[in-house]
Order: C-alpha cells, then structure tokens, then sequence
C-alpha cells in the first residue's frame, strides 16, 4: 500500500520542476505567438543564464542577486541576437527560423564548452534544510522553488493582461497588421518579446541548476521538455504552456511511485503521441 508521503513528496516534485519549465515554456510560447519565429535555441539562453549565475556568484557572492543580474544581462543580450539573426527573416517561412536557430544552438554548445570545459558544474543551494509540512518534511530549496517559479508567472500574466506593454504585446500577437495601422512600433514589441523569453529562462535556470547542474548541453535537455509542453498544450497559447507543463512535470513524478524513472520518459512520450493523434493542435488551442 502507499502511504501518503510516498505521493505527496512526488506532487511537489512535480510542481517544482513543472513549474520551473513552465517559465521556459511561457517564453518559447511568447516569442512563437507575437513573432512567429520557432526558435530552437530559446533552452540555450537557460544555459547560458545558468552558466552567467555560477560566474557572478564568485563575484557578488549572493545567490540572489547574481540570478537577478545574470536574468537581466541575458536579457539584454537578446536583443542584439534578436535584431541581427532573426529580424531579417521575420517574414520568412518558420523552416528557416529553425535552420538559423538549430546553427545558433551548436555555436553556443561549443562556445560554452570552450570556455567551461564538458563536465558537469554545480551550484550551492542557496537555501538548505527542510520543512515540516504536518505529514511529510520536505527539502526547503524545492518549496521555495514552487512559491517563487507561481510568483513570477502571475507576475507574467499581470504584465500582459493589465499593463500598457503587455497590451502592446497580445495585440500584435492577435492581428499585427492592425497592430501597425493603430502606430504600435512592432520592432520594439518584437525586440521586448525576445527579451522577456531570455529572461525567463534564466530565472528558470536559477531555479532548477542547483538542483540539476550545468554543463555545455543542459538546453539541449531542457529543449525536448519545452516543445513537448508545446505540443501538448498548444503552440501559442500561454496558459496551455503552464498547464501542460504542469501536466508533464507531476506524470512523470508521480509515475516513479510504480514505474522505473527511466521509463517515465516513454510514458511522457506516450502521452504525446496520445494528444497529437486525437488533438494535433493541442490541447489548450483555440
């Protein structure tokens, strides 16, 4: 018989790492739904996020602060990636978006490999010990990671549902000929897209890296979970992002209470498989 902590402790595992991809998820789904472009070296900003983090950590010597910085300045080195690789083939066929995105991927596996070498790095938790939670204690590192990872996403979705920027942002994704008739500047809406994806994907990396490491191919990793999630739950749409991720995140946990961890990849896969057969949309598509 199972007892109760055998299936809580999995459910916040899953919430932890589901959570934390759906930040990736939410960027990846951003970037296809306001500019088109599927970008395949979106996880490579995860990875080099989460290599930025281990390096400003011996700098500033705070876990937080050197994920704030990291996020921003990986941000901003979006927008000339954004401008010079993907602006002049916005209005292309999204094949050739994937092309240039699949080179842009392998450059940055060599360049990190270069300058960090192949093995895996870690990161100190920035938080140890563990919480009682009545029926079962639990790492406070993957708590935090639960509260922090739900605080940025409604964050995300108060930005894009009740300010002037996200406005921008959703009309363009909506209609972007109409989105130029009214005046809106579509390459700043483009640019600022990119920027939050990058973003994103670092505070995601922030979160997951002490529990998962670095190493030069960790985007490539993460990269076949983000286009499952995508798959799952609809390229485009933002709450099917968070959701599938969410979905993804517990069957896999959940699983390994009767299943062999290895084999919870092939049961994800079945459900992918599952949903393009009877939904090739999606399941949260319009």
């Amino acid at each position: 018989m199972v007892e109760l902590s055998q299936i809580v402790i999995p459910i916040l595992n899953g919430l932890s790492t589901g959570l934390s991809l759906a930040l990736v998820a939410v960027g990846l789904t951003l970037v296809f739904g306001v500019m088109h472009v599927v970008n395949l070296a979106h996880t490579e900003f995860y990875m080099i996020g989460a290599f930025l983090i281990l390096v400003l950590l011996g700098v500033v010597g705070n876990y937080w602060i050197a994920l704030v910085l990291a996020a921003v300045a990986v941000a901003i080195l979006a927008l000339p990636i954004e401008r010079l690789v993907f602006a002049p083939i916005r209005d292309r066929e999204p094949v050739q978006s994937m092309i240039i995105s699949f080179a842009l991927l392998f450059i940055s596996h060599r360049a990190a490999f270069e300058i960090f070498g192949g093995r895996i790095r870690s990161i100190s938790t920035p938080v140890s010990g563990a919480t009682d939670l009545w029926f079962v204690t639990y790492p406070t590192e993957r708590l935090l990671i639960i509260v922090a990872a739900a605080v940025v996403l409604t964050l995300v979705w108060i930005f894009l549902e009740r300010t002037r920027y996200g406005l921008l942002i959703r009309a363009s994704a909506q209609d972007l000929e109409n989105a130029r008739s009214l005046g809106i500047r579509v390459d700043r809406v483009y640019a600022m897209t990119f920027a939050i994806s990058a973003f994103l994907a670092t505070i995601a990396a922030g979160f997951l890296a002490p529990i998962q490491g670095i190493y030069p191919t960790v985007g490539l990793t993460v990269l076949l979970d983000i286009f499952i999630i995508a798959i799952v739950g609809g390229m485009g749409s933002i709450p099917g992002a968070v959701i599938a991720a969410l979905l993804i995140g517990l069957t896999r946990s959940i699983a390994t209470i009767w299943i062999a961890p290895w084999t919870t990849q092939l049961l994800v896969f079945v459900l992918v498989i599952a949903v393009i057969l009877v939904r090739p949309q999606g399941i949260f598509s319009n």
